[in-house]
């Protein structure tokens, strides 16, 4: 299950990059496989970075735990 956190930063990058992702050999011309390929790792990449962020609780004295 995806966080809102998540899912906000994947509906800005699709908002960012749908053209990208729509290309095909076509109308991308040569090496539009590869781009979508590369625009959907990074994707991956930004999404899985907001995912592993462990939220910090603030414990008693103000100090918040690793």
């Amino acid at each position: 299950m995806m966080s809102p956190m998540e899912i906000d930063v994947i509906r800005e990058f699709m908002f960012d990059n749908i053209n990208q992702m729509q290309e095909s050999h076509s109308n991308g011309g040569p090496g539009a496989a590869r781009k979508v390929r590369l625009v959907w790792e990074q994707l991956t990449e930004k999404a899985n970075a907001v995912g592993n962020q462990r939220p910090h609780t603030t414990l008693g004295d103000g100090v918040r735990s690793p």
